[in-house]
């Protein structure tokens, strides 16, 4: 959602909750900004009067503006904060840092606190739930209409550089990007407009797996590569790279070749076994043991893992 003017943000929100079967609650639950207090002390009116007024400082920005169900990790267990349904923005309002803002029909806040300080536990779960941390606090916030919307907005607003973002929950992860794998993606590439819906660049590219940090790639292929370590087909992430938002699509893994790393593996492992068969050989046939006879029981592995290791 493209940011906008107070005027038309205050317009999104009045509308909100329209058509939800929560009609009173509709005008109580748009979020109005506080106003600055009116200073009448001929002093304060000299001083306004005096010096230009910055329209970026008065003015409210929102990136996202929607409703949720929130709960509160109490006891092993989540607890709904409130039956009813609550809105959530995300807003700039005269600090240099976006906030998040919960709050109920009563305009009292539930939840405040900056997209920096939830970003870095903030994952998407099933059924368009995210959870994160705030506040010294564990969450989960249903996200009504969608929480693709909501995860890319603070993961954007945050401006996280040094790591990919996981923006959708992916259910099959039975295949996970390894180094050196090979995978087709798409991403799509916003360079001035961050908001804007329509990307700069759309493309589809093939690419080799890689382990390099990514505040250390040089080009736009080098930070997919690396943004796409321990990602599954299906799973879309996010990454700002040099002032650039960009949004990838895993399409297909082809895991690389592991007959090198097997043969690696196991040839020390059988030439071991041969030359310890051959010296008891050689002992049976002096006369020093009996031959060794090797049940089936003894080629199993000796580590043992207990099933509810496993779970």
């Amino acid at each position: 959602m493209a940011l906008s003017d107070i005027g038309k943000s205050q317009k999104k929100m009045m509308s909100l909750f329209a058509g939800s079967g929560e009609e009173d609650s509709t005008k109580s639950l748009a979020y109005t900004a506080p106003k600055e207090p009116n200073n009448t002390g001929d002093g304060s009116r000299q001083k306004q009067e005096n010096e230009p007024q910055s329209k970026s400082t008065s003015a409210v920005q929102y990136a996202y503006t929607g409703r949720t169900r929130l709960y509160r990790l109490e006891s092993g267990a989540y607890t709904a904060v409130s039956n009813e349904q609550l809105g959530v923005v995300v807003l700039l309002n005269g600090t240099k840092d976006w906030q998040l803002l919960v709050y109920d029909a009563a305009k009292n806040y539930l939840l405040s606190a900056p997209v920096t300080e939830l970003s870095d536990s903030l994952f998407p779960q099933a059924n368009e739930y995210v959870t994160f941390s705030a506040k010294g606090t564990s969450w989960s916030a249903h996200i009504i209409g969608g929480a693709y919307e909501f995860t890319r907005v603070v993961f954007m607003c945050a401006r996280i550089s040094t790591k990919p973002c996981d923006l959708i929950h992916c259910k099959e992860k039975s295949i996970i990007a390894a180094l050196g794998d090979s995978l087709n993606i798409s991403y799509k590439q916003w360079n001035k407009d961050l908001f804007k819906q329509v990307p700069e660049k759309e493309k589809t590219l093939k690419l080799v797996c890689s382990d390099t940090k990514i505040n250390e790639t040089k080009t736009i292929d080098q930070c997919l590569a690396s943004a796409c370590l321990g990602a599954a087909v299906g799973l879309r992430r996010g990454i700002f790279w040099h002032d650039t938002w960009i949004e990838l699509d895993i399409i297909t893994i082809s895991k690389q070749s592991s007959s090198a790393i097997t043969t690696t593996e196991q040839v020390p492992t059988q030439q071991r076994s041969s030359s310890i068969s051959q010296r008891m050989a050689g002992l049976a046939a002096a006369g020093g043991i009996p031959p060794m006879v090797v049940s089936p029981s003894m080629n199993q592995s000796n580590s043992h893992v207990s099933p509810s290791m496993n779970q």
